[in-house]
């Protein structure tokens, strides 16, 4: 574990005190480049230590009255990759003729959509499987936070559009698994109740629309899967697409981002709710089409 402070004074302070308590105390320069663990999370000693700024830092793997302990060996410590699928080579081939054909299922075929709202993971590991990093299977179709696998302790976090130069972070993958069983159930709920208010089908669609994206189970190629559920569900509500929808590429930039951010940060209240589902709309066809002013939310 590193322990670091804000003033060297400070820091040496501390240095003192968890040397009193068997550590190795070492500069900041001088600990190593190997990656470490800390709090369920993977991190590189110095890029930590560049972010730290001056002064020491204590290595508890390197007991102060041991200086020869060995270091631990790279393969148990070495951080699993991160993965930004839009690199892959062909990626945009390859996605775009994968999405299409299950745009098709889905508007077809009622087991493809039970899947897709069923077992996300499932459609996740179908798209994704060909492109994850080499020794790495598990990034699709696995959840963020999976006891056991190098998805465990893996936090993501998406750039702000509200404050510019900044980020925002989705749910802790402490919770994932069990906040996407709890949206798993809430769709099935949705679609086994499904109102007759057309309002109220646009409001299910935007609070699992919402909901998806403020969770942001899998460490990448969260939008595609959110865009299938979507696709999936408001089939099964009778509702059509419309052409301006796809899967792939995302049909939607910076507006309809900006209210999901909003939705994310405010939990989801109804507010966000209503403001995600304007947006949709223009994803759907049929009422949905009409004027705002002649949106008939009784048909």
């Amino acid at each position: 574990m590193l322990f670091r402070g804000n003033s060297r004074a400070g820091i040496n302070t501390q240095a003192e005190i968890h040397q009193s308590h068997g550590f190795r105390v070492e500069p900041f320069a001088h600990l190593p480049s190997l990656p470490i663990r800390r709090s369920g999370r993977y991190l590189s000693a110095k890029s930590r230590i560049a972010d730290a700024g001056e002064g020491y830092g204590i290595l508890a793997w390197a007991p102060a009255n041991d200086q020869n302990a060995p270091m631990p060996k790279q393969e148990s410590a070495s951080a699993p990759p991160g993965w930004q699928v839009h690199r892959s080579p062909q990626y945009g081939t390859i996605m775009r003729a994968r999405c299409d054909a299950l745009v098709r299922d889905i508007l077809i075929n009622k087991e493809r959509r039970d899947l897709v709202l069923r077992d996300p993971c499932a459609i996740h590991r179908e798209l994704f499987a060909s492109l994850t990093p080499d020794g790495y299977p598990e990034y699709a179709g696995t959840y963020r936070g999976q006891p056991g696998t190098t998805l465990e302790g893996r936090e993501i976090s998406g750039p702000s559009l509200l404050a510019p130069g900044k980020t925002f972070l989705f749910t802790s993958s402490t919770h994932v698994p069990d906040k996407m069983a709890e949206l798993v159930d809430y769709v099935s709920w949705a679609i086994a109740s499904t109102p007759e208010n057309a309002d109220q089908r646009l409001g299910s669609l935007a609070k699992t629309f919402g909901l998806f994206g403020c969770i942001h189970p899998f460490l990448d190629g969260n939008g595609h899967v959110q865009r299938v559920i979507f696709a999936a569900m408001a089939t099964a509500f009778g509702i059509p697409l419309s052409g301006r929808f796809s899967i792939h590429p995302r049909p939607y930039d910076m507006l309809l981002m900006t209210m999901l951010e909003l939705f994310t940060r405010n939990s989801g209240g109804q507010d966000d709710i209503n403001r995600v589902g304007e947006y949709l709309r223009f994803f759907l066809d049929g009422v949905y089409a009409l004027p705002y002013e002649d949106f008939d939310s009784g048909g």
